[in-house]
């Protein structure tokens, strides 16, 4: 889960404070119910811990629904050390031609369930979008 998280950080977290913040760490919290929930943790500097603080919710609706359930139930922003630099290099996606949108939407025109042609056409623009050649 947390590859995934990190493979999709900029839109989880918007493209603004991606290069400010990482995900840490991932958590497992016992509950009372049978079903699994995971804590993240997020380092930021205080300034960004504030800000974010106010996307909480969004951030965990972003989390959730690329993870395809409601495991992570909480963020919690861990401070970053006066050392470390959060700094990545950011990664510009190119836009999909319309052939490549096009010939993306013929293949997927015969699923019939909707979340699933939704999930696969994303997977399938980013495949296309990250494409190194």
């Amino acid at each position: 889960m947390l590859g995934r998280i990190v493979t999709h950080w900029d839109d989880i977290i918007g493209p603004d404070m991606a290069p400010k913040t990482q995900p840490v760490r991932l958590s497992y919290r016992q509950s009372k119910t049978k079903k699994p929930e995971f804590l993240l943790e997020i380092s930021a500097n205080s300034a960004e811990s504030t800000l974010l603080r106010y996307r909480v919710d969004l951030i965990l609706e972003r989390l959730n629904r690329i993870l395809g359930e409601h495991m992570i139930t909480a963020i919690r922003f861990v401070p970053v050390t006066a050392n470390s630099t959060l700094s990545r290099p950011l990664k510009h996606r190119k836009t999909l031609t319309e052939e490549q949108k096009s010939g993306l939407s013929h293949v997927l025109d015969t699923i019939e369930d909707q979340e699933i042609r939704e999930r696969l056409a994303e997977l399938g623009a980013a495949i296309l979008q990250d494409d190194r050649s």
